[in-house]
């Protein structure tokens, strides 16, 4: 691997540290991923500047009042959402704000992970046999789904249920016969960075404009950030104001709300993006991949309504739940992931793996550490009771599953598919597999866009620099997987005074490591023991990673993540 060293103004680093009142290093990263000083300053202290007309968005004004129209009419409103953190979040926030500004009746649906994504068949027939004899009428706004369930919406609409669609996914080549918002359906359209609860709250906020209702909106906004954060979305500057917004809300000490409650319950004080990502939404997640969406549903809805359900039930024993839901998971899926890589995927250009024997709502973690392993794409399913089978797929950098997932559909090949480039989930009968599997194995080469191994440095550092102040400031911002990655910063001829093996991984090694300042630190450097026997297990190396918080007794230090080393050279190239 190739390391190129960034190179910064050093005046102009100077001159972001004093304006925004940050230290050099987070001014060297706003700079290398061009932030001009005036957006850097609005990211960080004045957020509410770069967030985007909602109007813009395709379809969002006319979705906003086409609700507005149904509650006028006294319609029944259903909100069909999604069982992940984005789709429970959007449903809330939608659920929520509907009934804080109408008395309709509103309800809220997330289907189970085993009854699939999106909109469905089942769903809709049910709904028809409820009203059948009612004289009330209904409507049925999607959140987080439903830009692809053209058949769905037209067996909907036959029988006079209304339905609204708002999405943050790519459409098929036919759009439901309805009244839409998805940025995806015009090039020109705003609004393709968000995620879906974004969609829907801008949509609130529309209603809200035309009620005067504004003040009911910001207290979403953590929950906004949360779900942004958690879909991995695109680190845009909309979407960086969003998180900072909503994390400046939800670390404020007036700010009551059950996310805040899980958060202090996780021990959380001052909450930052990743712990957004890393501490928060994977316990939500928990919820719907160990088949209790309901516990998920009870954290955000926790009313008298969710009281009286769960008899003497506390908030506090919800998230006690959802704890030990996320512990439960763990131990599930490192059961699983060890059963996966007994199968041999050495011949075929995609890994397979049937994860029928374990629950269904960790196929998604199995496929991404499949990915990981053997760098390739991943599929894991489980079959359904009805034979069919449905999963996750994950990818590798440079190549869109998604769009091989739509021409495996049009060669029958599978029976659906939808999600993104790097994270998709599909369906297909078992008659499908080897057709499937064979077809990938013919396309995946092809598809595959070269990605030059190498990467950006934004700073050399020294082991003094390794501290929480320079790592909470270095997480105030958050970061992507592409256009805003997460700084990497390089420690230059280090001494290496011992090393030590971890006793259940040989490839887990940890250094001590002495600078040119005489300070001595000990960083753990996960996987990398073989790379440092490669290189010939040099007394002096030059090591490249990420500031991060250490694990166990150290779990509130910061630490330094290794993921690359070399001998002690001149290993850097400087790239303008």
């Amino acid at each position: 691997m190739n390391w190129n060293i960034l190179k910064t103004n050093p005046l102009l680093a100077c001159t972001y540290s004093k304006k925004l009142n940050v230290g050099t290093l987070l001014s060297k990263v706003l700079i290398n991923r061009n932030i001009n000083l005036e957006d850097a300053n609005d990211i960080l202290n004045c957020p509410d500047k770069l967030f985007e007309d909602p109007n813009l968005i395709y379809g969002a004004d006319n979705v906003a009042q086409e609700i507005i129209n149904n509650i006028n009419s006294n319609n029944d409103i259903y909100i069909f959402a999604d069982y992940d953190v984005d789709g429970l979040t959007s449903g809330y926030v939608m659920t929520d704000f509907l009934r804080s500004i109408c008395n309709n009746k509103i309800e809220i649906y997330y289907p189970n992970r085993s009854e699939g994504y999106g909109l469905s068949i089942d769903f809709c027939q049910k709904l028809i046999d409820h009203y059948k004899n009612k004289q009330n009428n209904v409507t049925v706004i999607t959140v987080d789904n439903g830009i692809t369930k053209v058949e769905e919406v037209k067996l909907l609409k036959q029988n006079n249920i209304n339905v609204i669609i708002t999405d943050h996914h790519e459409p098929s080549n036919i759009l439901p016969e309805t009244i839409i918002c998805d940025a995806f359906i015009n090039k020109n359209s705003n609004g393709k960075h968000l995620c879906g609860a974004a969609i829907a709250w801008k949509i609130c906020y529309l209603i809200a404009e035309k009620l005067n209702k504004l003040n009911l909106i910001e207290h979403y906004l953590p929950y906004i950030a949360l779900a942004t954060v958690a879909d991995v979305m695109p680190i845009t500057k909309e979407n960086m104001a969003i998180i900072n917004k909503g994390l400046r809300i939800l670390n404020d000490k007036n700010y009551n709300s059950n996310l805040k409650f899980l958060a202090n319950k996780l021990g959380l004080k001052t909450i930052t993006s990743k712990d957004l990502a890393w501490n928060i939404a994977p316990k939500i997640n928990s919820c719907s991949r160990m088949d209790r969406l309901d516990i998920a549903e009870a954290l955000f809805f926790f009313d008298d309504m969710i009281k009286n359900k769960y008899d003497d039930v506390t908030i506090d024993d919800i998230c006690l739940y959802i704890i030990e839901l996320d512990e439960q998971r763990k131990s599930l899926v490192k059961k699983a992931i060890k059963e996966a890589d007994s199968v041999n995927y050495n011949n075929d250009k995609v890994c397979i793996f049937d994860s029928s024997k374990y629950n269904s709502g960790i196929a998604g973690i199995i496929a991404g550490k499949l990915t990981e392993k053997y760098n390739k794409p991943a599929i894991v399913v489980t079959k359904d009771k009805d034979g069919i089978y449905k999963g996750s797929v994950r990818s590798v950098s440079g190549l869109n599953m998604y769009e091989l997932l739509l021409k495996e559909k049009e060669s029958n090949n599978i029976i659906d598919c939808g999600g993104h480039a790097e994270a998709a989930g599909l369906s297909f009968k078992e008659n499908q597999i080897n057709n499937l599997k064979s077809s990938l194995n013919l396309t995946i080469d092809d598809s595959i866009v070269e990605i030059e191994d190498s990467i950006d440095i934004d700073s050399y550092i020294s082991l003094i620099d390794i501290n929480n102040n320079n790592l909470y400031e270095i997480n105030s911002i958050p970061y992507d997987k592409n256009n805003f990655k997460s700084p990497i910063f390089c420690l230059r001829m280090l001494d290496v005074i011992k090393t030590k093996t971890s006793s259940n991984n040989s490839n887990n090694i940890c250094f001590t490591f002495k600078d040119r300042n005489n300070i001595v630190r000990d960083y753990w450097g996960w996987g990398i023991g073989e790379m440092y026997t490669n290189i010939g297990s040099p007394k002096q190396v030059d090591v490249i990673g990420r500031l991060d918080y250490g694990f166990g007794n150290n779990a509130n230090k910061a630490t330094f993540i290794i993921i690359d080393i070399k001998k002690g050279e001149n290993n850097v190239r400087i790239r303008n």
